[in-house]
């Protein structure tokens, strides 16, 4: 599990029930029976197997579950798709992890090695491959699973209507299912089969981005779990030199087409908020305080049957427990996080300091102070998430102009159009990528290799710290061509912002011709005042460059603009 949970404020004891018990059925599964309900109306999807009783609850490995009713989730502001249960391809994943068998106890520690790239040798290589060939129903079940775009897992119920009951019991499953794929790569890719090994991890980079695109958070970050396997894995077969460059490319077109789908951080961050406020509902419905008080800590399970007490005691909880403020607090913070993670030039902002966001909460809530998770962890895994996304996909682009021309690429513009649309950024420095083609024979590029936590101190100083002119340009250059996109300028208007943009990057290289060396220095030495202090004059140009691009739209493309992005927040 790791650092696929977000780190928690260490004083928050409340939370940390919260997320354990979410982290616990996520991973483990360990849960109980479920409650009835209606059969649904529709049929199931065929071909793999029923996972439906006759009374409506779902079967998954044995276990029965209840599906968390849509009209719920709906009133605690979480979408539900109307995809019929017959359409829905998330019920044959379920088919599939019903298929799947399980690893036995003497070739774990083989099977960790093979889904991680190393295929063992000898007796140990056999036997698990005949595990990976009873597993091949499963793998072809879930590759035509993911295949779809009508695809949405529901949450389940406990014991309860309350949302800290919900249980999301299939993601420790679908992760191992994705590993037992990547395993079974492994094995196609040490027999030459790069095309089937591709397939594999493809499948897995899809399966990843429906489970991230869930309600929760925790779907998010395993979602990203199941992208970063994927991508791992298809770097080894670029490295590999088995596949030719019509399979790398059919390859990188799936990978374009992905791109769209692939969990973002916002949409996650909004999930965790529709949950967290949704607490506070419970704790007036469920009893709040007072009845943890009487069931030894713990939140209680039912729901007090309506009555004039009840209802009394619900208002007389409001008076010391005033939800609207708490939920004021509540989504004032999440705000203050999204809008943190933004940046005007479509690069990745800088995340606020949480403490100081906590501090600022007033003295008298203390439920807010305990429930709300430092996110500043997760947003680092979304960034290198989609760095590593785009590294693979950069990586595989780059292998076939290799293998189409003979050469690798002087730089990376020349990937595009003939391969990419365009030439994507790092999301963690939102800088280009550092690419440099080998200088020797045998070598392969640098500066588009997968990421890890290696790596984060070097990108997080390099996100931080002021830069100079060639990396600074391509932002500048970059929030002018959103700006223009942005406001759908015309080709006079093009032209005027790109007079701008060179009349500020020619001042900008004079003052660099002058201040670099030191400003360089001053970088090296580590210390990011100094450099953003010496750095005021660049910064003072870049304001200078968005207030004269202020002046070239017109009234029409400013409203027509603000309409469109008050519509994409929504």
């Amino acid at each position: 599990m790791g650092e696929l949970t977000p780190r928690l404020n260490h004083h928050s004891t409340f939370l940390w029930m919260r997320c354990a018990a979410i982290v616990a059925i996520a991973w483990h599964c360990d849960v109980g029976s479920a409650l009835a309900q209606p059969s649904p109306v529709d049929p199931p999807p065929t071909g793999v197997g029923s996972v439906f009783t006759d009374d409506g609850k779902v079967i998954l490995r044995g276990q029965q579950f209840e599906i968390m009713p849509a009209e719920l989730l709906r009133a605690r502001g979480m979408e539900y798709p109307n995809i019929p249960i017959g359409q829905n391809a998330a019920w044959k994943l379920v088919g599939a992890l019903n298929q799947m068998k399980d690893c036995p106890a003497e070739l774990d520690e083989a099977f960790a090695g093979a889904s991680g790239g190393d295929w063992p040798e000898g007796e140990t290589g056999v036997r698990l491959k005949a595990w990976l060939d009873e597993n091949a129903p499963a793998i072809a079940t879930a590759r035509d699973a993911v295949l779809s775009s009508q695809f949405d897992m529901p949450m389940f119920r406990g014991d309860s209507d309350m949302m800290l009951a919900a249980l999301l019991p299939t993601l420790g499953h679908s992760r191992q299912l994705a590993r037992i794929m990547a395993a079974d790569a492994t094995y196609r890719l040490a027999n030459g089969d790069a095309e089937a090994a591709l397939d594999r991890f493809l499948t897995i980079q899809r399966l990843g981005n429906h489970i991230g695109n869930g309600r929760t958070l925790i779907e998010g970050l395993v979602g990203f779990a199941c992208g970063g396997l994927a991508e791992t894995g298809m770097m080894r077969v670029v490295a590999s030199e088995h596949a030719d460059a019509q399979t790398l490319k059919a390859a990188l077109e799936a990978m374009n087409e992905l791109q769209a789908t692939l969990p973002r951080f916002e949409p996650m961050l909004r999930a965790e908020q529709k949950w967290s406020t949704a607490i506070v509902d419970d704790l007036i419905d469920y009893g709040g305080w007072d009845a943890m008080a009487t069931n030894g800590g713990n939140f209680p399970t039912g729901q007090a049957e309506p009555s004039g007490w009840s209802r009394l005691r619900a208002a007389v909880q409001r008076i010391y427990l005033p939800d609207r403020a708490i939920k004021r607090n509540m989504n004032e913070f999440f705000d203050a996080i999204a809008e943190s993670s933004r940046s005007e030039d479509d690069t990745p902002g800088e995340t606020v300091d949480e403490e100081l966001l906590f501090r600022k909460l007033p003295a008298w809530d203390r439920l807010t102070r305990m429930m709300l998770p430092s996110l500043a962890r997760t947003h680092f895994l979304s960034l290198r998430a989609h760095s590593n996304f785009a590294r693979t996909r950069l990586s595989i682009a780059v292998e076939v102009y290799r293998k189409e021309k003979g050469v690798y690429p002087s730089s990376l513009s020349q990937l595009v159009p003939r391969y990419l649309a365009e030439v994507p950024y790092d999301p963690i420095t939102g800088y280009d990528f550092d690419y440099a083609p080998p200088t020797k024979s045998g070598e392969r590029p640098s500066g588009i290799g997968q990421v890890g936590r290696d790596d984060e101190a070097l990108l997080m100083k390099k996100r931080r710290t002021p830069v100079i002119l060639t990396p600074r340009a391509s932002k500048w250059r970059r929030y002018v061509i959103s700006f223009a996109n942005r406001h759908e300028f015309s080709d006079s208007q093009r032209a005027a912002a790109e007079s701008i943009l060179r009349d500020i990057e020619a001042r900008a290289a004079a003052f660099e011709h002058t201040q670099g060396q030191r400003l360089r220095d001053i970088i090296e030495s580590g210390d990011e005042d100094a450099a953003k202090a010496g750095v005021g004059p660049l910064d003072e140009l870049f304001t200078e460059l968005k207030r004269r691009l202020e002046t070239l739209p017109t009234a029409g493309q400013r409203a027509n603009s603000k309409s469109r992005s008050s519509s994409e927040q929504r």
